[in-house]
């Protein structure tokens, strides 16, 4: 089954911010909504020229996302 970017939990995106290093920490996501945190992902993703509405989490591997994010170069905040 397909689990996409609206299908994670809270804690599941925010684990996947800190292994994609869009943060330093959980602690900087504490207080945040949901949206908030799906919103840093979305945008990554579209950076990397993924589709945020059907990327697989259950699928592909958050380490090919950080390859493809290092052979881009891809920047972010």
């Amino acid at each position: 089954m397909a689990k996409t970017l609206c299908g994670l939990k809270l804690a599941e995106l925010r684990n996947l911010c800190v292994e994609l290093e869009l943060v330093e920490g959980v602690e900087e996501l504490e207080g945040k909504k949901k949206s908030e945190v799906v919103v840093l992902v979305r945008e990554y993703l579209i950076a990397c020229g993924c589709d945020p509405k059907t990327h697989d989490f259950a699928r592909v591997s958050n380490r090919s996302l950080k390859r493809l994010h290092r052979r881009l170069r891809v920047p972010w905040e």
